[in-house]
């Protein structure tokens, strides 16, 4: 299973996994941008989920993040921290709060 289904599921029924993602958009105007959660599709965030603060983050950069419901029932990624890492894929790190 892929796409918006897969994040859904995923979301719902594991919402402390903490996912291994690429910023694959930013538009740093509107404050939105995309992660690409690999095998899963791509999921929304907005700027304000950037942990270290700041409002934006470079297009590439490989993120440990974590899903949540989104207004209007739709799901975002939130918690966004920089790993330091190149371009990766979606990987579960850890299940605990």
């Amino acid at each position: 299973m892929s796409g918006p289904a897969a994040v859904r599921l995923l979301a719902g029924s594991a919402p402390d996994a903490v996912l291994l993602a690429t910023v694959s958009s930013v538009d740093d105007d509107t404050g939105l941008g995309t992660v690409d959660l690999a095998g899963l599709g791509e999921v929304p965030f907005h700027c304000t989920a950037l942990a270290d603060g700041t409002r934006t983050i470079p297009v590439g950069t490989a993120v440990a993040c974590r899903l949540a419901t989104a207004h209007l029932g739709g799901v975002e990624a939130v918690g966004l921290v920089a790993t330091g890492s190149s371009a990766g894929g979606s990987t579960t790190v850890d299940s605990s709060p």
